[in-house]
């Protein structure tokens, strides 16, 4: 839901990454934390400057880190 209420689907092959479960729980927790201190709207730019963080982050731990 947040994705799409800053416009950004998802679902589009370009932000596929292949993550462990664990990995995958602790990015999901990371996004519900922004989100919430983004005051629940945050804006496409902050959601796409918060990937950038995240990739920057966990990159490097990505199984498939798209193309």
């Amino acid at each position: 839901e947040l994705m799409r209420a800053a416009g950004i689907n998802i679902h589009d092959v370009q932000f596929l990454r292949g993550v462990s479960p664990q990995l995958h729980s602790k990015i999901t927790t990371e996004w519900e934390t922004f989100h919430r201190q983004a005051g629940g709207n945050p804006s496409a730019a902050q959601v796409t400057e918060f990937a950038k963080q995240i990739d920057g982050r966990y990159g490097g731990s990505f199984v498939w880190p798209g193309f």
